[in-house]
């Protein structure tokens, strides 16, 4: 495991370590910080998706109405449009946020945030 500093203190403590054990400061590596972060970003990322989703569904509403009402009666989809729509949504919302979540806590790990040491 990787030695950090911690912020507080700057003794070396271990970058998963929960407490700093000089100064008993939380999170020394800040490996909580970044995941928060990481999620807080996926969740705008994802909600800016949907959003954009909205946008470009409010500007074809009437042929998407259109298609589920010329479905036949019998059909399960029939007059489905804003059902169809939502579930999408939620759908999108989902994979995107997942998507993002998992490359952003990768990619903004503490350690990959650090200089590469100079020999």
């Amino acid at each position: 495991m990787a030695t950090v500093y911690c912020p507080r203190c700057s003794a070396p403590a271990a970058e998963a370590a929960a407490r700093c054990p000089v100064c008993g400061a939380a999170d020394p590596g800040r490996w909580r910080a970044a995941v928060v972060g990481s999620l807080l970003v996926a969740t705008v990322l994802a909600a800016a998706a949907v959003g954009l989703f909205a946008l470009v569904l409010s500007h074809f509403w009437e042929r998407w109405e259109a298609k589920f009402a010329a479905l036949p009666d019998d059909h399960a989809l029939h007059g489905c449009a804003w059902d169809v729509a939502f579930v999408a949504g939620v759908g999108l919302f989902g994979v995107t946020w997942v998507v993002a979540a998992a490359r952003l806590c990768r990619a903004c790990r503490p350690g990959r945030l650090r200089a590469p040491a100079r020999r």
